[in-house]
């Protein structure tokens, strides 16, 4: 049997009451992402893809279904079990304003994650916490002048490195990236998905990539997940969806991209191949 890092079984998510709404925002969606895989999620705006990368995170309990991690069932119902499982997962949001707090310097905010998961205890003395926070900025290509910086004095793309940097301060093994590069120009989208593919290649962490980009997902997936209306209607190797889709759905969305190879071309990306 292969092994997965994450394995989401048959997850269903209400927004509101039961029975008031058409639909579930999630209804009965699986996945699984194997360890140091990069995984697609994709679907159009509302199709409950963000939802179910809230789950994989453990930012929300699932209605129904279970969250399976490394081979053990995550409690989604006890606030420990979240806590631990949230440890081990981290989240890239789409936001990179919203996702830090502006009265925060970013040397603040990094140290921030590492007392509330703990890590400060391994680095009592002030050298050994300035240390680990040059090596986060190093990791994703910041000086260490940034430290002393504010939010609002970075560009978008240094913010999401610094989440990015965030992310990776507790050695989590999943990372969760929700539309990580949609509110960047385009430029800068290449840097930020080649700094993902960088730290997959050299930290061995498993990626579950949320995005409505056809082309970002080819770029950056060896498999990919099609989701619509809460549901995964198809998934496979993305070259075989890209070729060959099976579902209507899949079929629409690649006809509203004409060209996904000259969406690829516009950032100057090739599948599969990091430019520098």
């Amino acid at each position: 049997m292969e092994k997965h890092i994450v394995a989401l079984r048959e997850i269903t998510v209400w927004y509101g009451q039961q029975g008031i709404k058409e639909r579930p925002a999630v209804d009965r969606a699986s996945l699984t992402v194997a360890p140091g895989e990069i995984v697609g999620l994709v679907g159009e705006s509302g199709s409950g893809k963000t939802t179910l990368g809230l789950v994989a995170a453990g930012m929300l309990a699932p209605d129904k279904g279970e969250v399976v991690f490394d081979g053990q069932v995550v409690q989604t119902g006890s606030r420990h079990g979240m806590q631990v499982h949230r440890r081990n997962v981290q989240m890239v949001f789409q936001d990179t304003a919203g996702a830090l707090n502006p009265r925060l310097t970013i040397g603040a905010a990094l140290d921030e994650v590492l007392y509330v998961h703990r890590q400060a205890l391994a680095m009592p003395l002030p050298a050994q916490r300035d240390a680990r926070r040059n090596e986060l900025l190093d990791a994703v290509g910041l000086a260490p002048d940034v430290l002393e910086r504010y939010p609002h004095a970075l560009s978008g793309g240094q913010r999401q490195r610094v989440g990015i940097a965030r992310a990776l301060a507790v050695h989590p093994r999943l990372l969760v990236a929700d539309e990580p590069v949609s509110a960047l120009d385009v430029s800068v989208q290449v840097q930020i998905l080649n700094l993902l593919k960088s730290v997959n290649e050299r930290l061995g962490q498993a990626c579950l990539f949320v995005a409505h980009d056809l082309a970002v997902v080819r770029y950056m997936c060896s498999r990919a997940y099609v989701m619509e209306a809460g549901q995964i209607v198809e998934a496979g190797a993305c070259e075989a969806l890209f070729r060959d889709p099976q579902h209507p759905y899949t079929r629409k969305l690649l006809e509203a991209v004409p060209d996904v190879e000259k969406g690829l071309k516009k950032r100057n990306m090739a599948p599969g191949i990091r430019v520098s």
